[in-house]
């Protein structure tokens, strides 16, 4: 009996130290030191497709020793998505059809009288694996306090100049054999050369809008965090690439911005 339970603890033993090798071999945290007074961290995150078992554990340890967790926008404001006239009538029916075949019965209902935009997000994300967003998983799983880099509504204004009726119609028309399962299979592997290559392919008005635009606005923001130190700094990964990415935006800026390496 005693060899038995010797050989179960082995087994588990083991099973346990090959989930965390197995973790360490399929992601890669697209994680950067920003050398200072009290060295901060920056994440690339994706906002969909992700699982609690998808962020590496060096991303968690490094968290710990901060004080502050950094999102885009604080996470518990919340937009003001609901209106009085109900998709239907906006999309008309032919359109409306169409919605109605990417959706469940029992979340069409809760979709019906959201503003056109977010049913713009929720038909982009739909393309991608199931999963929530890095920031999602990080609030739930940490206790510091978290703060914005920008206003809610600043957002919600770009979300709505992108999101137009054109543009759902447009995504209605071409999105039903998309699949965005490469993007995550990119971030989760660490993949920047990967990433670029997809993000070189956005739309130019995107990546203005929605992208650079808010970059250069979060800089004095991020320039002050920085200087309080031990903050753990969470941002989508396109926010990381190209000249007028954050990366290339604090190195002109006289930062040191180091990758965390993972062996």
């Amino acid at each position: 009996m005693k060899y038995v339970t010797l050989l179960a603890l082995t087994i588990i033993v083991f099973l346990f130290y090959k989930l965390l090798t197995d973790q360490s071999s399929k992601t890669r945290p697209i994680l950067w030191k920003i050398t200072g007074k009290s060295p901060c961290y920056l994440l690339a995150s994706l906002h969909y497709g992700i699982k609690k078992n998808h962020i590496h554990n060096v991303v968690w340890e490094k968290m710990r020793t901060c004080q502050t967790i950094v999102f885009e926008n604080n996470n518990n404001e919340d937009f003001a998505t609901k209106t009085d006239t109900s998709l239907q009538e906006h999309l008309g029916k032919e359109y409306w059809n169409k919605v109605k075949l990417c959706f469940a019965p029992n979340v069409l209902a809760k979709v019906e009288y959201l503003e056109i935009w977010l049913l713009g997000v929720l038909l982009v994300y739909r393309t991608y694996p199931e999963g929530e967003g890095v920031e999602a998983i990080i609030t739930k799983n940490s206790k510091q306090r978290i703060v914005g880099l920008e206003d809610k509504q600043d957002l919600l204004v770009r979300l709505r100049n992108f999101f137009t009726l054109e543009v759902v119609k447009n995504i209605l028309d071409t999105n039903f054999e998309q699949d965005d399962s490469n993007i995550v299979a990119l971030y989760k592997s660490g993949d920047l050369s990967g990433l670029n290559d997809y993000f070189d392919t956005l739309d130019e008005y995107y990546k203005q809008l929605l992208i650079s635009e808010r970059n250069y606005n979060w800089m004095p923001v991020l320039e002050n965090i920085i200087k309080q130190g031990n903050a753990f700094i969470v941002v989508g990964a396109f926010h990381l690439l190209g000249e007028e990415g954050l990366i290339c935006l604090l190195r002109e800026k006289g930062y040191t911005v180091t990758r965390y390496k993972v062996s």
